[in-house]
């Protein structure tokens, strides 16, 4: 092999497996060395399928924001703001800035005493409170063993977890699969119809790669799907395509902010706060000509802000979800 043969070899590689892991992984000879099960078999068994189902999309959920805060392992804003936190020593702020990330590491192991084995495989390779992730050979092994198996779980997470580990991958012709066997077990999964696979998939086919034909309605077909299934990235993909559309109109077009602000408060009810930025953008937007009475130039646009905000409107006052902002996608 020459090196412009080389070269061309691991640019190639490189495309896929960052098009594979940001969502938008050539076969090898790998030696198909066991890796034993990292949970108790029996209560593994004793899993339902729906039980499952759930737990994988909690997991791809919190593996989308592993080295950040969400809903479910989050800081108190409201003790960091107050002036018993001023007080704390800098090692006991540390300590509370850590704790959520403490507690996901203690909920992988939880999952994984009921007999989830993804929450083992992810205890394994991902470590939120150093804020790293590890390569974990004999995990990663193990996912491959699952997958090629027919595990349901194992066939989304093949892509998600080997996306940790992306220099590895692109440089260890030994990695024990690689980006493509990760994309044949995505395509398995979707044609099965699990959503943390259809959701990842509608990436690809959003933009067109790894062999993917280009079809937005199709992509945005899935991220419905996805997004009724409490996905994460959907609720996220959804938000930034009409959040970007309608800054790009000058927020002309209302029912398109409407959209964004939707899929924002759904994103948001994962991860606190991802809709913010745009919320500012908005709110500028409204005050833009006139910065010197009390009156915004754009009051619709005030209106609409205080609404779909979670900080002034929660959400036990205004319910809301992803029927809501489909629904608000047919009036365009």
């Amino acid at each position: 092999m020459n090196v412009r043969t080389r070269v061309s070899s691991l640019i190639r590689k490189t495309l896929l497996v960052v098009a594979l892991f940001t969502g938008i992984s050539m076969s090898g000879c790998h030696a198909d060395i066991p890796s034993a099960p990292l949970v108790d078999l029996v209560k593994a068994a004793q899993l339902s399928d729906t039980r499952k189902r759930e737990l994988d999309i909690q997991l791809a959920n919190e593996l989308a924001t592993w080295n950040t805060n969400t809903r479910r392992f989050g800081s108190d804003d409201a003790v960091m703001n107050s002036d018993a936190w001023r007080a704390l020593p800098e090692a006991e702020r540390q300590r509370f800035l850590l704790k959520p990330f403490a507690s996901r590491e203690a909920w992988f192991a939880e999952l994984a005493e009921e007999g989830y084995e993804m929450a083992a495989i992810a205890a394994r390779i991902y470590k939120p409170k150093q804020g790293v992730t590890v390569k974990d050979v004999p995990a990663y092994r193990r996912i491959k063993q699952l997958a090629d198996a027919g595990d349901h779980s194992a066939l989304c997470f093949a892509s998600i977890m080997q996306g940790a580990q992306v220099s590895t991958v692109i440089s260890d012709p030994e990695w024990p699969y690689t980006p493509e066997e990760a994309l044949i077990y995505l395509k398995k999964g979707s044609s099965l119809g699990l959503p943390v696979c259809r959701t990842r998939e509608a990436f690809l086919i959003a933009a067109g790669t790894l062999g993917y034909a280009q079809d937005r309605n199709r992509a945005l077909a899935q991220f419905h799907e996805g997004a009724r299934a409490n996905m994460y990235d959907a609720h996220w993909k959804l938000f930034k395509t009409y959040a970007n559309k309608s800054e790009r109109e000058g927020f002309a077009n209302l029912n398109t902010v409407r959209m964004a602000l939707c899929w924002g408060r759904l994103a948001s009810r994962h991860k606190p706060g991802e809709d913010q930025y745009y919320l500012a953008h908005l709110k500028s937007a409204a005050w833009e000509k006139n910065n010197f009475t009390h009156q915004a130039d754009r009051p619709e646009l005030m209106a609409l802000a205080k609404e779909w905000d979670l900080r002034t409107t929660p959400y036990e006052v205004k319910f809301t979800t992803p029927e809501d902002c489909i629904q608000l996608e047919q009036k365009r």
